[in-house]
């Protein structure tokens, strides 16, 4: 509460100061030039699917633009996530080529296909599902929108938390050009792209094409001696842009990208003690048990009576213990000691289509088709060890098509509006092959195997009315149906036991089938109020929800097959813009408060005979509070100062399932983060010198929630410091660039699995080093 209540407090304090300075002056409109003249550049946005600058829309945004995302070294999602205050991102164990997007504590539990994310990612229009393989995305990138709060009233899939809108950049008409640019930094890092813009028909037909090859090296090294923390990527992308005349424009694209990998650096961060103390551990852990028979400390012979055998056992299973527990922190920060297969392959490709018509003067149309395939392959040791306690091997295919069509237009200068309809289908297939207590599990392996298809459509609408010349109402309204169906052919033993409940199964067959529908409103209301140009206060509210689902690892029993309910959020945010100084001090502010319900969270149990599952369960409700204020200044021409503020307080209002009372239980990501950021240009007589320099620091982070022993999955406090220095050298149209991440070297976890209720261990997984490198950037034609 006193977070919260300072938080007011620095609003209230901000909103006098803009007013303070509104009233000594009239701040120009926004125009192309500002940035050329000395203001702070105002990024135009398609957050409202109509091209707006981002200063006059009622929405918590933030927007980069190509040079802004260059000066923070983005190469990927997580990189956008540290420029935005309360946007975090994990990495999954499941997936680590994709993310686990979190935006004002809604956040995504898993990767699989029966779970959805609550973070929308848009990319030229279209809703990218499943997100994997998203840095062919920010390459040769226009610019990146990071939308907060309920999105569902215009954006083509429900989204709770937010939304991710990146725009690549189109084929110029003009004239010929492109650049190559080329990369190497520590670590063995080596990166080379290049673009190639093509004038087919001048004015009316162009072709954009974008390649890119990036060389990752180890970071680490396993128990086997191999490399851990490496990856290579080829990715490819084709935009083409016709205008056949003043009404019409159509773009179409292509793309590709296909990463293999090393998987990422595991590390073993807890064994639980013998005896656990703690309420919900098994005693003994299973593990230890595994331990002590596979490398003949226990004869298991002893276990057929473990009361006349107790001092024995209990001695042996000690000393499996501190074998265990001596491999935390034994080795190098990015290596490990895991013996099993470790390695990861996704590729992704498809194709959008991006229609626009004038109909009239008035009246537009918008088709917004897109196709996309995915196919996943990983293979890891959960618990980075030498021994086989949780090694698995998974795989996913997915094929996802979209249609929206939209109408727009305006009535006299006061209203804009716009409806539309959507409509998506994905079909896949998900399988895994997991081993558990290798040494002792009779079941082993235990398979996984769901056949998914997940169909969606939604009709929706919504206006921008001006009640008077400063007063504006926004009004949005969604409905959407969803139909989820999971064929499952669980099983164990290699295949010889069936793991679905005769209760379920079709036919006496090894397989059930599992149908449900959810269905939906969203909504969302808003005022804004601008007394004048580049000031604007705004009020909003807006409900979304995320779909349900099956629990693709259900085992065993009729429950752990039960169907998950959609979750919803009601969100209440007021906030406001300032362009101050003749557009030299920005100040956006804002304060939400969002009610969460029927909220989708992971358990993790031991099944009947020793397999480890996953379920999907829901808790009924939390609140979430907090706000996020973001300033940019320059003091002198030249020097940009930056730097925002997230305040992020989450609580279980009510949250009981199978395992007891999860009410206290923590959320994942941290409370507070803040962004310091500087870059001073210098023009010279054969180019310019740019310099940035970047700071992003997080609070105290609990990785995994549920986690028993929490303190073993906590992420203390910790910043990372970034820079880069570039020199445009304008007589061979080439740029070199230094540039550093983590320049302090500081280690740190990005994610975690927990196990301490189950296994009787957890596992975390590390960040990224400390990165150097060069870059070299070569420009030809009108590029």
């Amino acid at each position: 509460m006193k977070a919260t209540r300072g938080l007011h407090l620095l609003l209230a304090s901000a909103g006098l100061a803009i007013a303070s300075g509104a009233a000594a002056q009239e701040a120009p409109a926004p125009t192309d030039t500002d940035a050329a003249q000395g203001g702070i550049e105002d990024i135009v946005v398609t957050a409202r699917r109509t091209s707006e600058a981002a200063q006059t829309i009622p929405i918590a945004i933030t927007a980069f633009g190509a040079q802004q995302l260059a000066d923070a070294n983005v190469e990927g999602i997580a990189d956008i996530a540290k420029q935005t205050p309360n946007f975090f991102v994990q990495t999954s164990s499941a997936d680590p080529t994709g993310v686990l997007l979190t935006i004002r504590g809604q956040s995504q539990q898993d990767s699989i296909l029966t779970i959805e994310s609550p973070i929308g990612v848009y990319v030229d229009g279209v809703n990218y599902i499943r997100s994997s393989n998203l840095e062919t995305a920010l390459f040769d990138t226009e610019r990146v929108e990071v939308l907060r709060g309920p999105q569902g009233t215009l954006f083509g899939k429900n989204t709770t938390g937010g939304a991710i809108n990146i725009t690549t950049r189109q084929p110029d008409l003009s004239g010929v050009g492109g650049y190559v640019q080329a990369s190497g930094a520590t670590h063995d890092r080596y990166d080379v792209g290049a673009v190639f813009n093509l004038p087919v028909v001048t004015d009316k037909l162009g072709l954009r094409l974008v390649g890119r090859w990036t060389d990752y090296g180890a970071l680490g090294v396993n128990g086997l001696g191999n490399g851990i923390g490496g990856r290579e990527q080829v990715a490819f992308r084709a935009n083409t842009l016709f205008t056949p005349n003043d009404r019409v424009t159509w773009a179409i694209s292509a793309d590709y990208t296909r990463t293999r990998g090393d998987g990422p650096v595991s590390k073993l961060a807890f064994v639980s003690p013998f005896p656990s103390p703690a309420p919900g551990t098994p005693n003994p852990a299973p593990a230890l048990i595994d331990i002590a028979i596979g490398q003949g400390i226990l004869n298991p012979a002893l276990l057929a009576d473990p009361v006349a055998n107790g001092a024995a056992i209990g001695a042996a299973l000690a000393q499996a213990q501190a074998l265990f527990a001596g491999l935390v922190d034994r080795r190098g920060f990015y290596d490990n000691d895991a013996t099993g297969l470790q390695g990861v392959y996704a590729r992704t490709y498809g194709v959008s289509s991006n229609l626009a018509v004038e109909l009239t003067p008035d009246l537009s149309f918008r088709s917004i088709s897109g196709a996309r395939w995915l196919k996943r392959w990983l293979d890891v040791d959960l618990d980075a060890s030498p021994f086989p306690l949780l090694e698995a091997s998974l795989a996913s295919r997915a094929k996802n098509l979209s249609q929206e069509f939209q109408f727009s237009g305006h009535v006299g200068q006061s209203l804009d509006w716009i409806v539309g309809a959507y409509v998506n289908e994905e079909t896949g297939r998900d399988f895994s092959r997991a081993t558990a207590l290798g040494t002792i599990n009779p079941t082993n392996p235990n398979i996984t195997d769901g056949f998914v298809k997940n169909s969606s459509w939604a009709v929706f609408g919504q206006f921008n009315y001006d009640v008077t010349d400063t007063i504006r109402f926004t009004g949005g309204l969604r409905w959407t149906e969803e139909s989820k169906q999971l064929r499952s052919f669980n099983r164990s033993s290699g295949g010889a036991v069936c793991n679905i409940p005769p209760a379920l199964q079709l036919g006496g067959t090894c397989q059930a089938l599992f149908k449900d529908g959810f269905s939906d409103y969203s909504y969302l209301a808003s005022v804004d109020w601008t007394p004048q140009s580049g000031l604007l206060f705004y009020a909003r509210t807006a409900r979304s929800f995320k779909g349900g689902g099956q629990n693709l690892r259900g085992t065993g029993t009729a429950d752990s097959f039960a169907a998950f309910a959609p979750e919803v959020v009601t969100d209440y945010e007021v906030g406001t813009k300032a362009d101050l100084l003749d557009r030299r001090l920005r100040i956006n502010a804002a304060i939400f408060q969002a009610n969460y319900s029927d909220i989708q969270r992971t358990i993790v149990q031991a099944a009947p005979g020793g397999a480890i599952v996953s379920l999907v369960t829901n808790a009924a409700r939390a609140r979430i509070r907090g706000g996020e204020l973001e300033v940019t200044a320059i003091p002198v021409e030249g020097l940009t100062l930056s730097g925002s503020v997230g305040v992020n307080d989450a609580k279980y209002l009510d949250f009981t399932d199978v395992t007891g009372d999860r009410s206290g239980e923590p959320f994942q990501f941290p409370k507070y983060s803040y962004r310091l950021g500087a870059t001073y240009t210098a023009p010279l007589d054969f180019g310019d010198l740019r310099l940035s320099v970047d700071w992003t620091w997080r609070s105290r982070t609990q990785l995994v929630g549920s986690a028993i022993y929490r303190d073993s999955l906590t992420q203390p406090a910790y910043g990372l410091l970034g820079a880069r220095a570039s020199l445009d050298i304008d007589s061979i149209h080439s740029q070199v660039a230094v540039f550093a991440t983590n320049l302090t070297n500081r280690r740190y976890a990005v994610s975690a699995v927990q196990f301490d209720n189950s296994l009787g261990f957890n596992s975390l997984y590390a960040g990224e080093p400390r990165v150097i490198g060069v870059q070299l950037t070569t420009k030809f034609g009108g590029e």
